[in-house]
């Protein structure tokens, strides 16, 4: 007989794992995603070792695309964005050489900055919730503007 797969663990207990403060800052960009976007869909992917959000594409019902994540890690947490590679950011707080993932590194409470955060979740969201061809054009406009590093 085949054996079932265990449920993920709960958030709570996922978090668990780590020390208290990067609970806390895992918790503090929780409710700031939650805050910015409250239809958003979260659950631990045990095998990333992190917490995924997901979020409704408008108008098709059920359909769904993952925008991104809050990692922690030992020293310090990642919120990160699948397609953080086509998002605005004005600030150039993105971080990351990959060819689609961009992401923050938090260390401490006072490197949150509510409005800038808040902004980039409701950018990754909108950059999440476009076409496959509106990201592929907006990926080949990018390697055209040369933007990207040339070993892509």
């Amino acid at each position: 007989m085949p054996s079932k797969k265990s449920p993920p663990p709960s958030i709570e207990q996922f978090l668990g794992d780590y020390h208290p403060n990067i609970q806390e800052l895992a918790n503090v960009l929780r409710g700031l995603i939650k805050q910015a976007m409250p239809e958003i869909r979260e659950a631990v992917y045990p095998g990333w070792r992190l917490i995924g959000y997901r979020v409704l594409l408008a108008g098709l019902g059920k359909k769904d695309v993952y925008v991104g994540y809050v990692a922690p890690l030992d020293t310090h947490v990642s919120l990160g964005f699948e397609w953080g590679v086509l998002m605005n950011d004005p600030e150039k707080i993105l971080e990351g050489q990959g060819k689609q993932v961009r992401f923050v590194t938090i260390r401490a409470l006072n490197d949150i900055n509510y409005e800038k955060f808040m902004n980039l979740i409701i950018e990754g969201v909108r950059v999440a919730r476009l076409s496959g061809a509106e990201k592929a054009q907006k990926l080949h406009l990018l390697i055209s503007d040369r933007q990207f590093p040339d070993d892509l």
